[in-house]
């Protein structure tokens, strides 16, 4: 009986192991711009969602693309030209 439980305590402790292991799929600079992308944009629909006024929609979203600008200029994944499209893009859109 002693061995049964030594063996699946084995068996066990070696398919964590294996498990742990695993390395996750690596995404490419493509893949993780995009998603970056979906994010700003949820984002920006999100903050702007609901407000009626004109003038407190374009003080709204200059500062938030004030912010956004900032924030992509730490990002590694894009570089100055594709930051500036992706303001441009998320500045025509809502």
């Amino acid at each position: 009986m002693e061995i049964i439980i030594l063996i699946a305590v084995v068996i066990g402790a070696i398919y964590f192991l294996l498990q742990t292991n695993k390395k996750p799929q690596k995404k490419s600079k493509a893949q993780k711009q995009e998603e970056i992308k979906k994010v700003y944009k949820k984002r920006l629909e999100n903050e702007l969602f609901g407000i009626d006024g004109k003038e407190e929609l374009i003080q709204k979203k200059t500062k938030l693309l004030q912010t956004f600008s900032s924030e992509l200029s730490r990002n590694l994944f894009f570089d100055k030209e594709e930051a500036r499209t992706l303001l441009q893009e998320l500045a025509r859109a809502y």
